[in-house]
């Protein structure tokens, strides 16, 4: 399941543009997929950027920028 993820996150870049809703949701379950395969440490910088490019183009309040937070959180705790 973790190289379908992966190619749907790198497609949704092409297809969209790097700070889209959709690229964002995309990266978001490729953080998780990775985080449930215990790769840390692919999924925590993931995830950092993810959640600085979220908070530019979203806002610190945006329900998916609050999403990536409780994700990020998740990874540290693990």
């Amino acid at each position: 399941m973790l190289p379908l993820v992966e190619q749907e996150a790198r497609l949704n870049v092409i297809k969209y543009v790097k700070n889209h809703e959709r690229t964002f949701e995309a990266q978001n379950r490729l953080a998780a997929a990775l985080w449930s395969a215990k790769a840390y440490d692919r999924a925590i910088p993931l995830l950092e950027d993810l959640l600085h490019r979220e908070e530019l183009e979203l806002g610190r309040t945006h329900r998916r920028t609050l999403l990536t937070i409780g994700n990020l959180g998740s990874n540290y705790m693990d």
